[in-house]
């Protein structure tokens, strides 16, 4: 009996695995489904931004990008994970620049996010997530 429940806890894990990776967004990616609502519709879309923030958190760099970019979000708190990152931003970008900045800034913070109904849920990079 107990092997059967610790073969049902494996494959419990390995569901969720699986359904992180795959629904999981790439930092590298592109104007897609894994992109907020306003980087979709006005990819090119300029604005005149100054940002200078020396090891910051993504606790502190999220909320910046999310008034840009018009997205919502949920960072998991367990700060301990992240890293801090230095970032200095200064001219006229698109906000598909923008989008591709902040997906650099997650993968040096080692974060990643899922984004679902324009919310992203930013966690750290490997956790294992059940929704």
């Amino acid at each position: 009996m107990k092997n059967i429940i610790s073969i049902c806890k494996l494959l419990t894990i390995c569901i969720a695995i699986f359904l992180f990776s795959t629904s999981c967004v790439s930092t590298n990616s592109q104007i897609n489904a894994g992109t907020p609502i306003s980087v979709q519709k006005y990819p090119d879309k300029k604005m005149e931004i100054e940002l200078e923030m020396n090891k910051s958190t993504i606790f502190d760099i999220t909320p910046i990008f999310a008034e840009w970019l018009n997205f919502n979000y949920m960072i998991n708190r367990d700060a301990s994970h992240y890293k801090t990152v230095t970032i200095q931003l200064k001219g006229e970008y698109t906000k598909k620049e923008l989008w591709s900045k902040f997906n650099k800034i997650m993968e040096v913070a080692e974060a990643e996010y899922i984004l679902k109904d324009n919310k992203l849920r930013i966690y750290p990079k490997n956790a294992v997530i059940t929704e």
